[in-house]
């Protein structure tokens, strides 16, 4: 969405009025679509290594909510808010090649990949990315937990109240998952799922 938008605000060809009309819905949009853990993804991710994300305001309390959200502890959420910083001013050229061409960081794997193999250096960090950056863009999963919602809580079966609903659906759900993870049949196409069955378990 904000390839679209700089691509548009620099375009001459597209009408004034039609660009003003569809910057305003676009930022209505992306307003509506942002939660958190997009703020945390855009701090963590090596691709955006060179960007200043201490001067946005929104990325940094996102961030920090997401950190707060992760760390075990409070003794953990300082050394990630440490790391965090000590992560955004290193300029080590071999972490972060860049492009010859377009002097553009180009890392040349995923960013759970990135943070799998450099992340070691801040340990307090690295499951936190990890995890962030591991979260699915598909919208499957929602899709399958509503089919799971029809069928538990079904005509049939109309008189469960919402609470214990919402703990069969949960353990449906998350039975299911570690019986794929187990077997080896669960997808990881679109999501990291290495250290779901851990969180699970726990």
């Amino acid at each position: 969405m904000w390839i679209l938008r700089d691509n548009w605000e620099g375009d001459e060809d597209v009408p004034a009025a039609f660009k003003r009309h569809a910057l305003a819905k676009h930022a209505s949009r992306w307003e509506f679509m942002k939660f958190p853990v997009h703020c945390a993804s855009y701090a963590f991710s090596p691709d955006y290594h060179d960007e200043n994300i201490f001067g946005i305001a929104e990325v940094m309390r996102e961030t920090r909510e997401m950190l707060r959200f992760f760390a075990p502890n409070a003794a953990d959420y300082q050394q990630a808010l440490r790391e965090i910083h000590d992560h955004k001013v290193n300029q080590d050229d071999l972490l972060f090649p860049k492009n010859e061409e377009n002097n553009k960081i180009d890392i040349g794997i995923s960013p759970v990949g990135w943070w799998q193999v450099n992340g070691a250096e801040w340990p307090a960090l690295q499951p936190i990315a990890i995890r962030i950056l591991s979260v699915g863009t598909s919208s499957s999963a929602s899709e399958r937990n509503f089919s799971t919602w029809n069928h538990i809580w079904s005509n049939r079966a109309n008189r469960l109240n919402f609470q214990r609903t919402v703990k069969l659906v949960f353990v449906y759900s998350n039975l299911r998952m570690l019986a794929k993870l187990h077997s080896g049949t669960a997808r990881t196409d679109h999501v990291k799922s290495y250290w779901l069955e851990t969180e699970i378990e726990e």
